[in-house]
């Protein structure tokens, strides 16, 4: 499963995973059964790792790895094909069985979906996925019939009575998206476009424990169906997100104020940075947080930083910010659904005496 070359004997399976047919062969890849795999076109170093990765989660969602062992017993392993292979599989176990082949798929995210198999896939995951499917998420998180819909009402009077922007919050249009180059990386910041057919993947691609897997996970499907809760995201040149700031906004020492519950990032992204290149990408993360902050309740809005679950704590950098810490009593603006994870205290219910370093 390490995606090192070795020496030794080919194994071929069938689609049961019997193993037949040994041959001897010279340095190949092995896949996640320990087997050698013989490639007509080389695998590069890449397809190797991506190969172990999807063989392993063929064998840990137990799905049916027939046509991926058919590809590699015929020295014919098409990444992008066994990927489909796997939504297709992982959408019809959700129910959608009408969904064949590759053509019929939604632009939902491949690389994690599986994830949705691993713990069981909650009530609301399944909710918000099909919603998400049908094309009728906003209107279903607009419907005042639901919990939802009632939330999100709920949290626009809550906006309004507070003079605070609740269309900028949830759809900005005077806040400018913020690039940035570090290193040879070109970056961009802004508000998710808080679509589940990624979004409900975001902690996956950030290392966070509100993956769908991960001990938070069920939190995700409540962030994106409730507009009191919003990310700002970190997204690659090729706009795929590398890290996130959950954010929502509460009355903390009684004023309204913009609160950032974390930062935090995948750590194929992390790796690469230095703490010189941090600092530097936590600046542009908090100039955007004022800025947002700004256009949504004024000139003079607060901006807090919660001192849990961030890369700048865990680097040892969060002095070079130059913030002052304090502790201040924190109660969430909007609605809710009840036991909604945040790292501000753990919970989104009453007042919470909650630690906090002042970003402006």
């Amino acid at each position: 499963a390490n995606g090192k070359l070795i020496k030794g004997t080919k194994w071929t399976y069938d689609k049961n995973g019997n193993q037949s047919n040994p041959i001897n062969i010279s340095t190949l890849p092995r896949n996640y059964k320990g087997t050698e795999i013989e490639q007509t076109r080389p695998l590069t170093a890449a397809e190797k790792v991506e190969l172990c990765k999807i063989m392993s989660i063929y064998s840990t969602s137990n799905l049916d790895a027939s046509i991926a062992g058919k590809m590699i017993q015929e020295n014919n392993v098409d990444i992008q094909s066994l990927k489909d292979d796997i939504a297709i599989a992982v959408l019809n176990k959700l129910g959608y069985t009408e969904i064949k082949t590759a053509a019929d798929l939604p632009q939902v995210n491949r690389d994690y979906l599986y994830q949705l198999l691993l713990n069981g896939v909650s009530e609301n995951y399944a909710l918000i996925l099909k919603q998400a499917i049908d094309g009728t998420f906003e209107q279903f998180i607009s419907d005042k019939n639901n919990v939802f819909g009632k939330n999100n009402a709920a949290t626009a009077k809550e906006f309004e009575t507070k003079n605070l922007d609740y269309q900028e919050w949830t759809n900005p249009t005077k806040t400018q998206d913020t690039t940035l180059t570090i290193g040879k990386q070109t970056l961009t910041i802004k508000v998710w476009d808080r679509n589940p057919l990624e979004d409900l993947f975001v902690g996956s691609k950030t290392t966070c424990c509100t993956a769908p897997n991960g001990c938070n996970g069920g939190s995700t499907p409540l962030y994106l169906a409730n507009t009191a809760i919003n990310v700002i995201e970190l997204y690659d040149a090729n706009g795929n997100v590398v890290a996130m700031s959950r954010i929502f906004m509460a009355e903390v020492d009684g004023v309204p104020s913009l609160v950032m519950d974390n930062f935090e990032a995948g750590s194929y992204f992390m790796k690469d940075l230095n703490n010189d290149q941090l600092t530097t990408l936590g600046n542009a993360f908090f100039d955007y947080a004022r800025q947002l902050a700004e256009n949504v309740g004024g000139k003079d809005t607060p901006v807090y930083f919660s001192e849990n679950y961030t890369e700048f704590y865990q680097r040892g950098i969060m002095g070079c910010f130059g913030f002052t810490q304090g502790s201040y009593p924190t109660k969430l603006i909007g609605q809710v659904n009840e036991y909604t994870y945040i790292n501000s205290g753990g919970s989104t219910k009453g007042e919470t005496r909650v630690r906090f370093w002042k970003v402006k």
